[in-house]
């Protein structure tokens, strides 16, 4: 070996300790960057939710943006969903230290990470992909207007205290449809929301996003929901709307009472296209 290698071998090991050296100082900057953001984010949220709330806030924003982005609308089966809903894994680190302390102890974030992100995408490539739920091919939205009464539904949670008198009411206006519902809960006080709904662009009016949040709460992502109509009858005077995950289900009509022929053909209609409609609960009317 010439003395020349000999001293720039040196040289080339001094170059590249200093690289390591480096390279280990910017992953500190950025671990501790990612801390501080931490510790702000756990300060602000137990200023306004306090410590008890900290933890139950952080989990229903992860979960409702998780399955409220699960679009099976745009067709294909649970695995593109899975896919969708993937990028939420990367909030793990942020959301890790507001989690309770039991399942830190066991499970690092880098775990979790690994272990979702390898069992969803296995147990979506598993779960049977369903056919996109069919809407009718045209719905007139000013015949659809007006008031309607809810003869049976899925239970969701939003109408878990509706003891009855259910009804909707739908306005055409400037922006949209406005949306008025109502039912009379179980102490017999009768509880409005008003929201509005739009037409999903190239749905011939048969789908709708719908919210019943404020105006100020609407720019997110979960504060709206599909709302499809998949039957209607001929005179516009009884309709079935789901929305498009097969979650809610809400067989409506004109008049307080539907007679059970055109009844059953409603809940046929809702079951060919894959609704659950076993757990159907009718809905008293007073009137």
């Amino acid at each position: 070996m010439t003395s020349s290698a000999h001293t720039e071998l040196p040289d080339l090991e001094t170059r590249i300790a200093q690289a390591e050296l480096a390279v280990v100082q910017r992953d500190q900057r950025i671990r501790k960057a990612s801390r501080d953001v931490v510790a702000r984010v756990e300060s602000l949220t137990q200023r306004f939710l306090g410590p008890g709330l900290m933890t139950s806030a952080a989990a229903a924003a992860l979960a409702g943006w998780s399955f409220l982005r699960r679009r099976p609308a745009a067709g294909g089966g649970a695995a593109e969903n899975v896919a969708k809903s993937a990028p939420w894994l990367t909030l793990l680190p942020v959301v890790w230290p507001m989690l309770p302390a039991q399942w830190r102890r066991f499970v690092s974030p880098g775990t979790a990470a690994a272990v979702l992100g390898v069992a969803l995408p296995v147990l979506g490539a598993l779960w049977p992909a369903r056919r996109p739920v069919q809407t009718v091919p045209q719905l007139d939205l000013r015949r659809y207007a007006g008031h309607w009464y809810e003869i049976a539904r899925l239970p969701v949670p939003f109408e878990s205290q509706c003891a009855g008198d259910a009804t909707a009411t739908y306005t055409l206006g400037e922006s949209g449809v406005d949306v008025l519902n109502c039912c009379r809960l179980r102490n017999g006080r009768l509880r409005c929301a008003s929201g509005v709904g739009r037409v999903v662009p190239g749905s011939q009016g048969a789908k709708l996003d719908v919210s019943l949040f404020p105006r100020w709460l609407r720019w997110l992502p979960f504060a709206w929901a599909g709302y499809w109509v998949i039957d209607v009858d001929a005179a516009y005077q009884t309709a079935v709307v789901g929305t498009p995950g097969r979650h809610g289900l809400w067989l409506l009509s004109r008049s307080p009472v539907v007679d059970e022929a055109r009844l059953q053909r409603m809940v046929e209609n809702a079951a060919a296209q894959g609704y659950r409609v076993a757990g159907l609960r009718s809905v008293p009317h007073s009137t």
